[in-house]
Protein backbone atom coordinates (compact mmCIF):
# COMPACT_ATOMS: atom_id res chain seq x y z
CA UNK A 1 0.00 0.00 0.00
CA UNK A 2 1.51 3.43 -0.55
CA UNK A 3 -0.23 6.45 1.40
CA UNK A 4 0.46 10.39 0.54
CA UNK A 5 -0.34 11.91 3.95
CA UNK A 6 1.70 11.02 7.44
CA UNK A 7 -1.43 10.03 9.11
CA UNK A 8 -2.02 7.02 6.64
CA UNK A 9 -5.92 7.53 6.39
CA UNK A 10 -5.95 7.52 2.18
CA UNK A 11 -3.95 4.67 1.08
CA UNK A 12 -3.92 2.94 -2.47
CA UNK A 13 -2.94 -0.74 -3.04
CA UNK A 14 0.07 -1.05 -5.25
CA UNK A 15 0.16 -4.83 -5.26
CA UNK A 16 -1.43 -5.69 -8.14
CA UNK A 17 -2.96 -8.23 -6.65
CA UNK A 18 0.24 -10.44 -5.48
CA UNK A 19 -0.02 -12.18 -2.54
CA UNK A 20 3.11 -10.90 -0.50
CA UNK A 21 3.72 -12.18 3.05
CA UNK A 22 6.98 -13.52 5.06
CA UNK A 23 5.87 -17.60 6.00
CA UNK A 24 7.54 -18.99 9.12
CA UNK A 25 6.59 -22.54 8.22
CA UNK A 26 4.56 -24.29 5.50
CA UNK A 27 3.19 -28.08 5.36
CA UNK A 28 2.05 -29.86 1.61
CA UNK A 29 -0.21 -32.27 1.79
CA UNK A 30 1.17 -34.38 -1.46
CA UNK A 31 -2.21 -36.51 -2.10
CA UNK A 32 -4.57 -33.16 -2.78
CA UNK A 33 -1.83 -30.00 -2.65
CA UNK A 34 -3.12 -28.09 -0.24
CA UNK A 35 -1.05 -25.88 1.64
CA UNK A 36 -1.42 -24.57 5.30
CA UNK A 37 1.32 -21.59 5.93
CA UNK A 38 1.92 -19.87 8.82
CA UNK A 39 2.14 -15.98 7.96
CA UNK A 40 4.32 -13.55 10.25
CA UNK A 41 1.38 -10.86 11.72
CA UNK A 42 -0.70 -12.69 9.29
CA UNK A 43 -1.98 -15.93 10.97
CA UNK A 44 -2.09 -18.76 8.85
CA UNK A 45 -2.98 -19.40 5.17
CA UNK A 46 -4.43 -22.20 2.87
CA UNK A 47 -3.47 -22.59 -0.60
CA UNK A 48 -5.51 -24.78 -2.87
CA UNK A 49 -3.63 -24.67 -6.11
CA UNK A 50 -4.98 -21.16 -7.75
CA UNK A 51 -2.61 -18.36 -7.40
CA UNK A 52 -5.05 -15.91 -6.54
CA UNK A 53 -7.04 -18.46 -4.35
CA UNK A 54 -4.90 -17.79 -0.65
CA UNK A 55 -7.55 -18.58 2.28
CA UNK A 56 -6.53 -15.80 4.64
CA UNK A 57 -6.17 -16.33 8.38
CA UNK A 58 -7.85 -19.60 8.40
CA UNK A 59 -6.23 -19.48 11.83
CA UNK A 60 -5.51 -16.20 13.77
CA UNK A 61 -2.48 -15.02 15.31
CA UNK A 62 0.99 -14.55 14.41
CA UNK A 63 0.79 -17.99 12.48
CA UNK A 64 3.90 -20.07 12.81
CA UNK A 65 4.98 -23.70 11.81
CA UNK A 66 2.59 -26.34 9.61
CA UNK A 67 2.00 -29.60 9.89
CA UNK A 68 0.28 -32.29 7.35
CA UNK A 69 -0.52 -36.08 8.23
CA UNK A 70 0.36 -37.93 5.02
CA UNK A 71 -2.00 -40.38 5.28
CA UNK A 72 -5.15 -38.40 5.67
CA UNK A 73 -5.46 -35.37 3.29
CA UNK A 74 -8.32 -33.64 5.59
CA UNK A 75 -5.43 -33.93 8.45
CA UNK A 76 -3.69 -30.74 9.33
CA UNK A 77 -2.14 -28.75 12.14
CA UNK A 78 -1.21 -24.79 12.43
CA UNK A 79 -0.33 -22.49 15.40
CA UNK A 80 0.31 -19.63 16.61
CA UNK A 81 2.06 -17.66 18.87
CA UNK A 82 4.30 -19.67 21.89
CA UNK A 83 2.66 -22.85 21.37
CA UNK A 84 -1.17 -22.50 20.26
CA UNK A 85 -1.49 -25.83 18.19
CA UNK A 86 -4.69 -26.45 16.63
CA UNK A 87 -5.88 -29.20 14.66
CA UNK A 88 -7.52 -29.41 11.07
CA UNK A 89 -9.71 -32.70 10.14
CA UNK A 90 -11.36 -30.55 7.39
CA UNK A 91 -8.30 -29.92 4.91
CA UNK A 92 -6.87 -26.65 6.58
CA UNK A 93 -10.24 -24.61 5.96
CA UNK A 94 -10.53 -24.15 9.83
CA UNK A 95 -8.78 -25.38 12.83
CA UNK A 96 -11.60 -25.65 15.92
CA UNK A 97 -9.38 -28.29 18.26
CA UNK A 98 -6.44 -27.25 20.52
CA UNK A 99 -4.69 -30.01 20.52
CA UNK A 100 -1.78 -28.19 23.40
CA UNK A 101 -3.85 -28.78 26.61
CA UNK A 102 -1.15 -30.65 28.72
CA UNK A 103 1.80 -29.03 27.29
CA UNK A 104 2.06 -26.32 29.71
CA UNK A 105 4.84 -25.03 28.18
CA UNK A 106 2.66 -23.34 25.74
CA UNK A 107 0.99 -20.12 25.87
CA UNK A 108 3.96 -18.12 28.38
CA UNK A 109 7.78 -17.60 28.24
CA UNK A 110 8.93 -21.18 28.22
CA UNK A 111 8.81 -21.30 24.77
CA UNK A 112 9.82 -19.04 22.15
CA UNK A 113 7.06 -16.67 20.37
CA UNK A 114 7.76 -18.58 17.06
CA UNK A 115 7.79 -21.78 18.34
CA UNK A 116 8.42 -25.34 16.59
CA UNK A 117 6.54 -28.03 16.53
CA UNK A 118 6.17 -31.08 14.09
CA UNK A 119 4.42 -34.41 13.27
CA UNK A 120 6.73 -37.42 13.07
CA UNK A 121 7.32 -38.61 9.80
CA UNK A 122 7.31 -42.51 10.59
CA UNK A 123 4.04 -41.48 13.22
CA UNK A 124 1.99 -39.49 12.09
CA UNK A 125 -0.11 -39.53 14.95
CA UNK A 126 3.24 -38.53 16.84
CA UNK A 127 3.82 -35.21 17.29
CA UNK A 128 6.93 -33.74 18.82
CA UNK A 129 7.09 -29.44 20.31
CA UNK A 130 9.93 -27.19 21.51
CA UNK A 131 9.33 -25.46 24.66
CA UNK A 132 11.46 -25.32 27.49
CA UNK A 133 11.57 -29.05 27.18
CA UNK A 134 10.41 -31.26 24.36
CA UNK A 135 7.18 -32.36 24.02
CA UNK A 136 6.00 -35.82 22.55
CA UNK A 137 2.36 -36.69 22.14
CA UNK A 138 1.90 -39.91 20.51
CA UNK A 139 -1.93 -39.78 19.91
CA UNK A 140 -1.93 -35.88 18.28
CA UNK A 141 -4.71 -37.03 15.41
CA UNK A 142 -7.18 -39.23 17.63
CA UNK A 143 -6.91 -37.66 21.84
CA UNK A 144 -9.25 -35.73 22.32
CA UNK A 145 -7.74 -34.33 23.88
CA UNK A 146 -4.26 -35.63 23.22
CA UNK A 147 -2.15 -36.11 25.79
CA UNK A 148 1.81 -35.10 26.21
CA UNK A 149 5.02 -36.14 28.05
CA UNK A 150 8.07 -34.36 28.40
CA UNK A 151 10.72 -36.49 26.35
CA UNK A 152 13.90 -34.06 27.50
CA UNK A 153 13.59 -31.82 30.50
CA UNK A 154 14.67 -28.52 31.01
CA UNK A 155 18.57 -27.58 30.84
CA UNK A 156 17.99 -25.03 33.44
CA UNK A 157 17.64 -25.47 37.36
CA UNK A 158 15.72 -24.29 39.10
CA UNK A 159 13.25 -24.16 36.52
CA UNK A 160 10.57 -20.61 36.74
CA UNK A 161 7.06 -20.82 37.11
CA UNK A 162 5.43 -20.38 33.94
CA UNK A 163 3.84 -16.88 33.08
CA UNK A 164 0.34 -16.39 33.31
CA UNK A 165 0.31 -14.31 30.40
CA UNK A 166 3.30 -12.53 28.44
CA UNK A 167 4.10 -9.14 29.71
CA UNK A 168 3.52 -6.70 26.45
CA UNK A 169 4.98 -5.97 23.75
CA UNK A 170 4.59 -9.62 23.52
CA UNK A 171 6.84 -9.06 20.45
CA UNK A 172 9.54 -7.71 21.80
CA UNK A 173 10.03 -10.14 24.66
CA UNK A 174 13.52 -12.34 24.28
CA UNK A 175 13.77 -15.33 23.44
CA UNK A 176 15.15 -17.55 27.15
CA UNK A 177 18.02 -19.23 25.78
CA UNK A 178 17.18 -21.94 27.29
CA UNK A 179 13.96 -22.95 25.15
CA UNK A 180 14.28 -25.56 22.96
CA UNK A 181 14.25 -24.18 19.01
CA UNK A 182 14.44 -26.98 16.71
CA UNK A 183 13.43 -30.99 16.98
CA UNK A 184 14.69 -33.62 14.28
CA UNK A 185 13.60 -37.03 14.34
Amino acid sequence: YRTTDSAGTAVTKVSGGLGITQFYGAAVNDASGVVVAGAQDNGSNRYTGNPQSWNVNVLGGDGTYAASDPTDPNVFYASFQRLAIQRSTNAGSTFPTNVNGGLTDAGSLNCNFIAYFMLDPNNPNRMLAAGRRIWRSNNIKTGAPPTWSIIRPSIEAPEPPPLPHDPPPDHYVQNSPFNSSAIVV
